[in-house]
Parts: C-alpha cells; sequence; structure tokens
C-alpha cells in the first residue's frame, strides 16, 4: 500500500509526448512570467516537487484518491518552515491549501507567498463518474483567468473535444473515434485550424501523421505497444519520413512497471534509465546511462515495514549533490511532515501538514 504523501501537482489529463499546441505555448508563456521570479516560483511550488517520480503513475494516483476517500479528508494546509542555522522556524507560514470532494477527487488549490497573500489558484472539476472535465488556473486576484481546459469524455472516457484559453488565446481541440481507435485530432487556436494529426493502425503499431493548416504533410510519429497495451517504442521522424529524427525505448515487467527506458536523438544515444523495484513493487532506485557511458543513480527510494516511503533522494547530474525529501506519517498512514533539501539551492525547509475531516 502507498500511503498518502502530498496529494498536489497540475495535473495533466494529456498524458504522453503528443502535447498540442496550447501546451506549447502555455509553457512559454509561463517561462514570462516566472522571469525574475524564479526564487518566489520556487518557494510556492516546493510542495509540487515533493511527489516521487512515481507518483505520475495512475495507480499511486488511485491509490492516494482512496486513501483521501477512506479517511475522507476534506483540505489538507501545508505550512512551510524555513531552516536558520540548521533549525526549522517554529511559527512558519502557510504557504498551500487543497480541498476534496467527499468522492476523494482533489476540487481547488490555493498557494501563498510569505506576506500571506495568494500566489495563485487552481479549481478542478469531475463528472459523476470522478473524470476529470475541467481545470482553470486564476492568478492571484482570482478574477483574471491565467489557463482553463474542459473536456467533453464519451462513455468510455475517451476524450471528444477539448476547450480553454492557454494563457494567450482560446484554443479547442477535437478527437475522432472509429470504433475504440483515435483516428484523427485537430487542434485550433483563436478558431483557425493549426494542425491535424492522422492516426492509422497496423497490428500493434500506430502511425501518426501530422499534417499544417493548409493541409500539407509536417511530419510523422511512429509508437509500438507490447500485448499489454505497454508502449515499447516511440518514434519521431523527420518531414522525409524515413530520418529518425528521436526516438524512446521501453521494457516493462510482468507487474508492467517500466524497467528500462532508453532515448535516441538522430541515432545517438541520449540517456538510458533502469528502474528497481522491490517485491512488492515499489521503486527502489533508477539508474541513469548518459552518452558517454557514465552510469549514476538518479533517484533512491527508502521505505518502511509498512511500504511507506521514508526517504528519498535524487539528481539529474553524476556531480550534483542528492536532494531530500523525508517523510513522516501519523497512525493513519496520512504523511505530516517532509523534511526536505534542494541541492541546487543549497536550501533546507519542513513542510508540515494539517488536515480537515467531513
Amino acid at each position: 500500500m502507498i500511503d498518502l504523501f502530498v496529494i498536489y501537482k497540475l495535473k495533466n489529463p494529456a498524458r504522453g509526448k503528443a502535447f498540442t499546441m496550447a501546451h506549447l505555448r502555455f509553457g512559454l508563456f509561463l517561462k514570462k512570467i516566472l522571469k525574475g521570479y524564479i526564487l518566489l516560483f520556487l518557494m510556492c511550488l516546493l510542495m509540487r516537487l515533493s511527489l516521487p517520480v512515481h507518483a505520475q503513475d495512475e495507480i499511486f494516483e488511485a491509490k492516494n484518491k482512496e486513501i483521501v476517500f477512506k479517511n475522507k479528508i476534506k483540505s489538507q494546509t501545508q505550512m512551510n518552515h524555513s531552516y536558520t542555522d540548521g533549525v526549522p522556524s517554529e511559527t512558519g507560514y502557510k504557504n498551500a491549501y487543497m480541498s476534496y470532494d467527499e468522492k476523494g477527487n482533489m476540487t481547488e488549490v490555493i498557494t501563498y507567498k510569505a506576506d500571506g497573500k495568494v500566489f495563485s489558484m487552481e479549481s478542478y472539476k469531475f463528472d459523476e463518474a470522478g473524470r476529470q472535465i475541467g481545470y482553470v488556473r486564476f492568478d492571484a486576484s482570482r478574477n483574471q483567468i491565467v489557463y482553463k481546459k474542459a473536456f467533453k469524455l464519451n462513455a468510455k472516457g475517451d476524450k471528444l473535444a477539448e476547450a480553454g484559453f492557454d494563457g494567450q488565446s482560446n484554443y479547442k481541440n477535437e478527437f475522432k473515434y472509429e470504433g475504440d481507435k483515435l483516428v484523427e485530432i485537430q487542434y485550433s487556436v483563436s478558431e483557425i485550424l493549426v494542425q491535424t494529426r492522422k492516426f492509422s493502425y497496423n497490428g500493434n503499431t500506430r502511425t501518426i501523421n501530422i499534417y499544417k493548416n493548409d493541409g500539407t504533410f509536417e511530419f510523422s510519429m511512429s509508437q509500438t505497444f507490447d500485448d499489454r497495451e505497454n508502449l515499447i517504442e516511440d518514434i519521431e521522424f523527420q518531414p522525409d519520413g524515413k530520418t529518425i529524427a528521436r526516438k524512446y525505448q521501453y521494457k516493462y515487467n510482468a507487474a508492467n512497471k517500466k524497467t528500462e527506458e532508453i532515448k535516441y536523438e538522430f541515432g545517438n544515444l541520449v540517456y538510458k534509465k533502469e528502474f528497481e523495484y522491490s517485491p512488492a513493487g515499489d521503486i527502489l532506485k533508477i539508474v541513469q546511462t548518459d552518452a558517454s557511458g557514465t552510469s549514476f543513480e538518479t533517484n533512491i527510494y527508502e521505505y518502511d515495514a509498512s511500504g511507506r516511503l521514508l526517504k528519498e533522494s535524487y539528481r539529474k547530474k553524476p556531480t550534483q549533490q542528492f536532494s531530500t525529501r523525508e517523510y513522516k506519517y501519523d497512525e493513519k498512514g496520512i504523511c505530516i511532515s517532509i523534511d526536505s533539501y534542494y541541492a541546487t539551492y543549497k536550501y533546507k525547509v519542513l513542510f508540515k501538514y494539517t488536515y480537515e475531516y467531513f
């Protein structure tokens, strides 16, 4: 069983590498906003980093939701206690507040600056089946929408349409199916078609052809799955349709957990990642090998006898010091604190959590 850590992250139902034009533009928009405010951004969003790598896994998220539901958690408050001379401040300040509905869905996230002023607010909307169908991010005033998206799903949960505001323009994405298979996606910005993706299938391989708004072919992608529907190869081709620009290869164990990931660019190795798990299925470590052949541990995880994560160490380069997070829980297995050290910034902070219940 995986216990409740910090159930706070920017939920992105558009999973995988096929990002929309709106997602890319939103990323550029955020970079402009955050330029010159890196420290403030870090302070207000440190909690987003408090999830372990495998927290992106849908099963992990489902178990977190189950714990929220089981314990009838209504809200979670995060207090920030920065360290001075090796000692965390006694009072600290509130820098995040999360609300949940009675089904365990996170419905609102508010982040705060050290002076108590609101930094941002996010709200989430779900249908009766508990599937996310909407997301809105407001600015500090709560009056200006920074980002917005809404989904239309079919009975199976497949996305039929997505519409919203990407920070600069209104956008709309429409999805077409033939039976159970996705065959086309049209991306529009300000009611103007900007890109079309057409899907074709051959056995376990799916080919995606990308076209510009005038119908001109742009490039193609190929995705191959195993018999358990795990993605095992993801290729992006150059416009000539032959030259491989980027390729990912994946391997999985019997429990469908990823054990290997390899990335190539134009035929050259970028990295190789190997994932090691405990007999219970918990991630233990990730080892990365770079293009030079140097192998090093990027992530290390330690658990207690109940399978609760006690410590996580992580870094991006072999020359870097490990950043760490150490977790503590109450008798119900709910996270009550995370002691975090961010090596890049030489910054240490203790996060404490309190809860309200239905």
